[in-house]
């Protein structure tokens, strides 16, 4: 809607003729648990018609982004996650998701922009005692392509991403409060979900939580 009646602050070239996408989805999944343990797996398929991509265009001698209709588009995808208390006071969890993300026009399939292939996250917790938790997670996002640019779809670089999470919860009379401190991307990787357009680098955040 935002292409279709305005700018973008000047990024964007308007698009009259867009048109709302329609969506036929499907999945099929399965879930195993016992004990400590537990596993997850869904397989889903998505068909899309008028799927709405984007393209870059020079007008004036400045590249403009424009939201396009493209025939439609085929998306192939499976989920992975699975979780288990290591120990009494750990715990591990993973998460996983590949996608096959193509549009149709005239006849080809071409990668959907900024779609990534690849997602994983892997995490661990723990909690020392019963007031303080540690968590630690690693993220690899990968296998996005930008917009079109002069006919080509460049390949977006993947990234390896690593956080950690403290955190440490008092009572209060009859409530509590929860001190935490959440450190991302400690390495500062650059990750590009749009070409030309990093997200954050190396953030810290720190903040109170408080429950009745």
């Amino acid at each position: 809607m935002r292409e279709l009646f305005g700018t973008a602050l000047n990024r964007f070239l308007l698009n009259p003729n867009l048109k709302p996408e329609q969506v036929w989805s499907g999945e099929l999944g399965a879930e195993w648990a016992s004990g400590a343990y537990r596993a997850d797996v869904a397989a889903f398929t998505q068909r899309t018609r008028d799927a709405i991509d984007q393209r870059t265009v020079q007008v004036d001698g400045k590249a403009l982004r424009q939201r396009v209709n493209l025939e439609g588009s085929v998306v192939w995808g499976v989920e992975i996650s699975g979780a288990a208390a290591v120990l009494p006071a750990l715990r591990a969890e993973g998460h996983l998701t590949a996608l096959r993300a193509r549009g149709l026009e005239e006849g080809r399939r071409v990668p959907l922009a900024e779609k990534p292939a690849l997602m994983v996250l892997l995490l661990l917790e723990a909690r020392p005692t019963s007031r303080l938790r540690v968590t630690a997670d690693l993220n690899r996002v990968a296998g996005a392509y930008a917009a079109e640019r002069d006919g080509v779809r460049p390949r977006l670089p993947g990234a390896w991403l690593v956080g950690g999470r403290l955190s440490y919860t008092a009572s209060v009379g009859r409530g509590a409060f929860t001190l935490y401190g959440r450190l991302d991307n400690v390495f500062g990787a650059t990750l590009l979900p749009q070409e030309g357009l990093p997200a954050p680098g190396r953030t810290f955040v720190v903040g109170v939580s408080v429950q009745g």
